[in-house]
């Protein structure tokens, strides 16, 4: 379904006024432009949104920092210099193809170059050392250090901003932030993407001579956006 011009310039409106405002590329205002399409509706060659809850296609992997079992992950961190957090943000993003199950059926998604846009993105930091009344169950610091030393970089303690230290007093040094956004097992999320069909190889041949088909999203070059936020539903 290809929406009006209007519709989808509201959708980029609300998208920009987000992103500027949370930090992140949210695409809320694009999903929710969209009505649900129940999987076994799917029309072929038209964009359509599906929400349901997600099913790994292969074994979950652990995320570097929280150490959460989940199929996708994005972590990203800075480090303190004693004055700012380095501009260079350090990335690291893994992920698995999976499923999207609703009450009519399954939709595989292909994530290589998926849009991902979750609720969590807009969290706020997470600091190394933690600051004490931050009762988030966060990274450890063999988890950060270890993260920091993949990627090239060592964590360094250096004492905080003077101005943060007028607001608290605790912790007195600052190494690096972070924030960790994941995808699980289960998880219910909206998808938003271009629907094709390609033969199932999961499915059980009952002698057709047509071979069994499945729903995808996100096959290249088409990407998918994925989203757990209020207004993607």
């Amino acid at each position: 379904m290809s929406l009006p011009e209007p519709n989808r310039v509201l959708g980029l409106i609300v998208d920009a006024a987000k992103s500027a405002y949370h930090g992140y590329a949210c695409r809320e205002g694009t999903l929710l432009q969209y009505e649900r399409t129940a999987i076994d509706r799917a029309r072929l060659g038209e964009t359509i949104k599906i929400v349901g809850r997600l099913r790994a296609t292969r074994p979950a992997f652990t995320s570097p920092l929280t150490g959460a079992t989940c199929v996708w992950y994005r972590a990203v961190a800075q480090t303190w210099d004693g004055f700012i957090y380095s501009p260079r943000r350090i990335v690291e993003h893994k992920w698995q193809d999976f499923y999207v199950d609703d009450e009519s059926g399954s939709a595989l998604i292909r994530m290589q170059s998926a849009e991902v846009s979750l609720e969590e993105m807009r969290t706020p930091w997470c600091f190394e050392p933690p600051a004490p009344w931050d009762e988030r169950s966060a990274a450890t610091t063999d988890n950060v250090r270890r993260f920091l030393a993949a990627h090239g970089f060592e964590l360094r303690y250096h004492r905080r901003s003077i101005l943060e230290r007028m607001l608290s007093e605790a912790p007195k040094k600052r190494g690096a932030r972070f924030r960790e956004v994941v995808l699980r097992d289960g998880d219910r999320i909206a998808v938003l993407g271009k629907a094709v069909q390609e033969p199932d190889p999961t499915a059980v041949s009952a002698g057709y001579r047509q071979p069994a088909m499945r729903v995808v999203l996100g096959e290249p070059p088409d990407a998918v956006i994925v989203s757990n936020e209020a207004g993607a539903w």
